[in-house]
């Protein structure tokens, strides 16, 4: 895991010397025009006692960032959303424009709010600004088809959603419309699709994201119940030290656009980080953390 754990370091080096970054479409030199990406960073900023964010997780939240952006910007026309940028309205008007294309890949990294509408519960992505991007329900400006739901479409292909409890409320087979008729659940609101097995084998969409894991021993020596792990965290049992979660979000782009499918990009990820004889599903504390809907025999587009 030397390779990824360098690139990382490397990263983190370069991206302290900018500000935050604005709203930028990558590199499309290599791009399809079937496939369009989105890389979501908004570091909305949690310290304790509301979270766990500290100024080395932003830094490091933005390095990676700016090296997922690279991979998928190497194939697609990438639009890359970090820091001040990452508003509601950007969040907005990326999510709609992906729908340009044939296919859409997305990525996110951040915070959530849950709020309970009629006894349903919706998620949201909390933006820069710390205004909510909802799953399929009325944002905090009143308007329903600025939801997530409302702007996207079977399309979505690929989508992780680093961010707490992504998968919740989420049952396949079961209908992911409240009784108001809005959308519910971030996996049906980004896909569209109430069908996906958790960790499936079929289907043309695959969709990752996290639940909260009970009893997690953080580096301070607390034992609670947490949500998505923060990059700056160290991997647990691993074969280096130096080893932490952001590496798993960049090792997951880096090995998918190395061909591999999600299945494998998590096994070999998991081998990386935790020794040879050990897959995704074997003996790491990833799996049943980090769930995975849909078709995990898919690769990325092109």
């Amino acid at each position: 895991m030397k390779k990824t754990t360098t690139f990382i370091s490397l990263l983190l080096t370069c991206t302290l010397l900018l500000s935050s970054t604005p709203l930028i479409l990558g590199n499309t030199t290599f791009a399809s025009a079937s496939t369009g990406a989105a890389n979501f960073l908004p570091n909305a900023y949690y310290a304790p006692p509301y979270g766990f964010d500290t100024a080395n997780e932003t830094a490091l939240s933005l390095a990676t960032a700016a090296y997922i952006t690279s991979i998928l910007s190497s194939r697609y026309p990438c639009y890359a959303c970090y820091g001040a940028s990452c508003t509601v309205p950007n969040y907005r008007t990326i999510t709609s424009a992906l729908q340009n294309y044939d296919k859409a890949v997305v990525f996110s990294k951040g915070h959530r709010t849950k709020d309970v509408l009629l006894g349903y519960t919706h998620t949201g992505l909390i933006a820069s600004d710390h205004y909510t991007y909802p799953d399929g329900t009325v944002d905090y400006f009143g308007y329903f088809d600025y939801d997530i739901y409302g702007r996207t479409s079977s399309k979505n292909v690929v989508t992780f959603m680093w961010h707490c409890q992504t998968v919740d409320d989420y049952t396949p087979g079961a209908s992911h419309f409240d009784v108001l008729g809005y959308a519910f659940s971030l996996p049906f609101a980004w896909t569209h699709n109430s069908n996906m097995p958790k960790y499936g084998t079929i289907g043309s969409q695959v969709y990752l994201g996290w639940k909260d894991k009970p009893n997690y021993t953080l580096p301070n020596g607390t034992s609670l119940t947490v949500g998505s792990p923060q990059y700056e965290w160290a991997i647990k049992n691993n074969n280096y030290m130096s080893c932490n979660f952001a590496n798993v979000a960049a090792s997951y782009w880096y090995y998918m656009n190395q061909g591999y499918t999600t299945t494998t990009a998590l096994n070999q990820l998991s081998k990386d980080m935790y020794g040879s004889n050990i897959n995704f599903a074997s003996n790491t504390e990833l799996y049943n953390w980090l769930v995975v809907y849909g078709n995990m025999d898919m690769g990325l587009p092109w």
